[in-house]
């Protein structure tokens, strides 16, 4: 089980994927990145890419976001998350995309979509997917002005050379690396 950390639903225990494919982010992380980002939950729209257990999803939806979509390829995984939409009650406020991130960006990119918070926390063995994602987010301009994308590694790793989004940030948390990219500023 993992438990909320903050907001409406703290100390609520969510269930979370059975098996080994799904890694969910550390009480430390989720505690590390709402903190940086506490003035920057209220209302926000929260794409949670590569979501395995929701948590960070879940976070922030208990912390005042208006929405979240939780993008995620693994069925078993996306069941869980489904469930714990219903266990919270926030039928309302979630969606869940069995899907594969790129696909999933593709589609919200025909959509026009555009979220005040990106997620990314794909295995850590896929650091290629997650710098991929960036690329489209980038490419696609996914992120709202004002909007934060955080992608979390299991290895330091820069952003490749983008056009629309700047790296502000990287921190480390234990075994975890969290890279934080803000759309640049325009001249």
């Amino acid at each position: 089980m993992l438990q909320i950390i903050a907001g409406i639903f703290k100390n609520r225990r969510l269930a979370v994927p059975k098996g080994t494919t799904t890694r969910p982010t550390s009480a430390l992380v989720r505690a590390a990145v709402f903190n940086i980002l506490q003035n920057h939950i209220e209302g926000t729209h929260v794409l949670d890419l590569c979501a395995g257990s929701g948590a960070m999803g879940f976070e922030a939806l208990s912390r005042g976001a208006a929405s979240v979509n939780f993008v995620e390829k693994d069925r078993g995984a996306a069941l869980c998350i489904k469930e714990n939409i219903t266990l919270l009650k926030v039928e309302n406020t979630a969606k869940v995309v069995q899907s594969n991130a790129l696909s999933a960006l593709s589609y919200y990119a025909k959509t026009q979509a555009k979220f005040d918070l990106i997620y990314i926390d794909p295995p850590y063995e896929h650091m290629a997917l997650a710098l991929n994602c960036i690329q489209l987010i980038d490419e696609f301009q996914l992120l709202s002005p004002q909007g934060w994308l955080i992608m979390e590694s299991g290895q330091k790793q820069l952003p490749p050379p983008l056009i629309h989004l700047s790296l502000e940030d990287t921190r480390s948390y234990g075994k975890s690396y969290l890279l934080f990219l803000r759309p640049s500023k325009q001249l």
